[in-house]
């Protein structure tokens, strides 16, 4: 259902300071993940546009965006874990835990107006990734 893309960064307890680059992990408070999960339903409609590097003209194909039956699938796996959405001002949809750990898909509402062509994963959590958190991920992107 998914493509999946991976970005780490580490959050420190005041990042309006001046530190180096190289605060011990004792003061970390929070760790946050980023991950891209992209849609794969290339429909027969191209895009036209140009080679940048060979000056030729190519058709790059639409992505269609998931299918009626994959974001039921997607409303039944938010439904499970009570992430709730889509939440205001595109914030997406999103689970709280505790000490701060959230879940948060971004990237359109479900059986919105527009096709849902991916979705931006971000997982803040205090130490690491629990077994869970990786399963509702896992789940979210058809796996």
């Amino acid at each position: 259902m998914f493509n999946l893309l991976l970005r780490c960064f580490r959050v420190f307890s005041n990042p309006r300071t001046d530190q180096p680059p190289s605060i011990p992990d004792d003061y970390l408070t929070h760790w946050e993940y980023s991950f891209g999960l992209h849609t794969c339903n290339l429909g027969d409609t191209v895009r036209e546009g140009v080679n940048p590097f060979t000056g030729e003209r190519v058709g790059f194909p639409i992505d269609n965006g998931l299918t009626e039956v994959e974001m039921d699938t997607v409303q039944e796996v938010f439904e499970r874990y009570s992430i709730i959405g889509p939440e205001p001002d595109g914030e997406g949809y999103a689970v709280y835990g505790k000490a701060g750990e959230s879940i948060r898909f971004r990237g359109g509402e479900l059986h919105g107006k527009y096709p849902l062509v991916g979705l931006s994963v971000e997982i803040t959590t205090v130490l690491e990734v629990t077994e869970e958190v990786a399963g509702i991920v896992l789940e979210v992107a058809g796996w």
